[in-house]
């Protein structure tokens, strides 16, 4: 294969289990020697490390893998599927006493697709829980959050103890209109300690020139299983979450600041907005077009589906019927600075994703 030259087995045993396909992993690990390093070293900064520990495990691949790395694959599943447990519960928490308040809102993302997409078996990594609330409930929330013991804050990772936010930076929070501070909860356990809680007040930014109307995305909200002891969780549409999750994941690849670390893009995002048209195809192709249309995001969704369609080789953009000529070849390789300038970089998304300095591509 082109690819393998050009990226190694190890890039595209790693895309391929984020795509959810077994057979070429089998055969690259069969002919190719693989760089264990190379390949675990990938996996954590696209956030699916746990992904790949439970595809070796569950697909009867363990055998592969060297003695002792196996140990470590098996350990990192175990203790994702328990820190994804821990979000779930503290996301029942939030759903129970917003819910007592008639408050409208939704979980979004990760604590959604583990049981949607990933069979509810704890190897999709999560970061925190989040939610959206319509702006006007932002105070409300923040007083029933507060009432629940959360504190304004985020794990400092070298000690393992919560940061609490600098007054100037409690101060930028509370006048983003798009967003709450981050909360943070202790809990009882000696080895997921704590748990981060996200809420925004809209599908895209502060200052994003594309817009969907929050009273449309939260009218029709489903009540779907978690995953945890039979409970529900309030969480959008189909059809918008999916438009959330696309939006989500443009935010990161377009804003300069998301770059530092790699935090820009990543293989799970990716693999989210695949798995996800090819769970819910026919829904999607009744319904996403016309709400693009409808809130006039034309623009990013086509950049995030035809990137999706590059990396993975697939046709989402042609299956749901849309004109991919709305964007240009510049647009595709566009992205922005917080002086709201537009950047460009080299190659395509795919050696983007690749890259481990990404800041070189930039120009």
């Amino acid at each position: 294969m082109d690819k393998i030259k050009k990226f190694g087995p190890e890039w595209i045993i790693l895309e391929n289990i984020t795509k959810g396909d077994t057979n070429l992993v089998k055969e690259i690990l069969n002919e190719y020697n693989i760089n264990w390093g190379e390949l675990i070293e990938q996996a954590m900064s696209h956030k699916i490390f746990p992904m790949v520990a439970h595809f070796f495990i569950s697909n009867d691949l363990f055998e592969f893998l060297p003695p002792f790395i196996n140990q470590y694959f098996r350990l990192i599943w175990d203790v994702n599927a328990k820190k994804v447990k821990e979000i779930k519960k503290e996301t029942i928490l939030i759903t129970r006493e917003l819910l007592k308040e008639n408050i409208p809102f939704v979980a979004t993302k990760g604590v959604v697709l583990d049981n949607e997409l990933y069979e509810n078996e704890g190897y999709r990594f999560l970061s925190d829980a989040d939610f959206i609330v319509k702006p006007q409930y932002k105070k409300k929330v923040m007083e029933k959050l507060n009432d629940l013991g959360l504190k304004v804050g985020t794990v400092d990772w070298k000690s393992n103890r919560i940061k609490e936010l600098t007054r100037e930076e409690y101060l930028i929070y509370l006048n983003t209109p798009d967003k709450l501070p981050e909360f943070v909860t202790e809990i009882d356990d000696e080895i997921i300690k704590y748990v981060s809680i996200g809420f925004v007040t809209s599908l895209t930014w502060n200052k994003c020139e594309y817009k969907v109307d929050i009273d449309d995305a939260l009218d029709n909200i489903r009540m779907i299983d978690i995953g945890l002891n039979e409970e529900k969780i309030p969480a959008l549409s189909i059809t918008y979450h999916y438009i959330y999750i696309i939006l989500h994941l443009y935010k990161h690849a377009w804003i300069e600041y998301l770059s530092k670390w790699n935090n820009d893009v990543n293989l799970a995002k990716f693999g989210d907005v695949y798995r996800y048209f090819y769970k819910y195809k026919e829904i999607l192709i009744k319904e996403l077009p016309n709400l693009i249309t409808k809130h006039h995001i034309e623009e990013p969704i086509i950049w995030t589906l035809m990137h999706t369609d590059q990396i993975f080789e697939c046709n989402i953009v042609e299956t749901l019927g849309i004109d991919k000529n709305i964007i240009s070849t510049e647009y595709l390789n566009s992205a922005g600075d917080k002086n709201g300038n537009i950047r460009h970089w080299k190659g395509n998304m795919e050696e983007r994703l690749y890259s481990k300095d990404r800041k070189k591509l930039f120009y």
